[in-house]
């Protein structure tokens, strides 16, 4: 049992503002430059260039002091410890993976297919209820071996991510509920050993600090591939609607057979915007397909870390 047992106030040891500080701004000034970079072109844009710049400055100033200070805000020598340092690896991955489906999910089903919220709200439901079920299993197979029952829950998951990027625009309410709760039941496959492997061999007394940095890691990876995700649906949505609009138009002869259009009719302004208007939901879906296939990648990019991980003697 891991837990945090000195509630006492050591009143040598004071905030070290400088640290706190510059890695505040540089952990601001970096998301910042993920979120307004899609929007704004990346770095044809002079302020996604100086959010960058004070974001390296900021980086840079923090390890520097960090090195240097004599009680810094974030002890460095915690990384000494060689399961912690991989135990925050794991923990940043596991929030990149953890948070970034409860984003594009609920887009994803009211957008491009009309879901209400309330189904939405069901749907993710059944990704609780995979969490729940984890529970069983997660306790027994960490005792056993947490690196097992870490490598399983970070391959649901990576699972989970590769089933979703088979669907297309067309996808179902089931197929989406049992995806859903794959990837809970491998999220509560992952918490657990994760914990016990980042602890394992870390000093007590650094405990403290020590769950504020892994905490810290893994809100970091879920903000970071959270913008990354996003910008891959737009940036993927674009392309694919540029090379989806390259063959409507008066030119192709498929379009001119009522039988083939359809609806879509291009000699009328409402058929046009018909047509469009799928294009850009053939074309959204592409880019969601294309996330989705990154966090499977990620997730079985996980596994073989774990061969670095050595449990201490029980």
């Amino acid at each position: 049992t891991i837990a945090i047992t000195d509630r006492r106030r050591d009143v040598s040891i004071r905030l070290d503002w400088t640290g706190f500080l510059a890695l505040a701004i540089a952990i601001t000034a970096f998301q910042l430059m993920l979120d307004r970079g899609q929007s704004l072109d990346w770095f044809q844009s002079s302020e996604v260039v100086l959010e960058a710049a004070i974001a390296a400055v900021g980086l840079y100033l923090f390890v520097v002091h960090s090195l240097s200070a004599r009680q810094p805000f974030l002890n460095p020598r915690l990384l000494l410890d060689r399961n912690f340092a991989i135990g925050m690896l794991l923990a940043f991955i596991f929030g990149m993976l953890n948070f970034t489906p409860m984003v594009l999910f609920p887009v994803l089903l009211q957008d491009l297919r009309g879901y209400p919220d309330s189904v939405i709200g069901w749907l993710l439901a059944m990704r609780g209820l995979g969490n729940l079920l984890s529970f069983f299993t997660a306790v027994y197979i960490t005792r056993f071996d947490p690196r097992i029952a870490l490598a399983c829950g970070f391959g649901l998951q990576a699972l989970s991510s590769f089933f979703v990027a088979q669907f297309d625009i067309n996808l179902t309410t089931f197929g989406i509920a049992w995806t859903s709760m794959l990837q809970g039941y491998g999220v509560g496959m992952t918490w657990v050993p994760l914990t016990v492997i980042a602890f394992s061999t870390l000093n007590p007394k650094h405990l403290g600090e020590g769950t504020a940095i892994f905490h810290l890691m893994r809100n970091f990876g879920s903000s970071i591939y959270i913008s990354v995700c996003v910008a891959l649906v737009i940036r993927s949505a674009k392309v694919n609607y540029a090379g989806l609009t390259e063959s409507l138009s008066p030119f192709n002869e498929a379009l001119s057979y009522p039988w083939v259009v359809g609806l879509w009719d291009i000699g009328s302004a409402r058929g046009l915007a018909a047509l469009s208007g799928e294009a850009e939901r053939q074309a959204a879906m592409i880019g969601y397909i294309n996330a989705f296939y990154l966090i499977a990648f990620t997730g079985f990019a996980a596994i073989p870390i774990l061969l670095l991980v050595r449990m201490p003697k029980k």
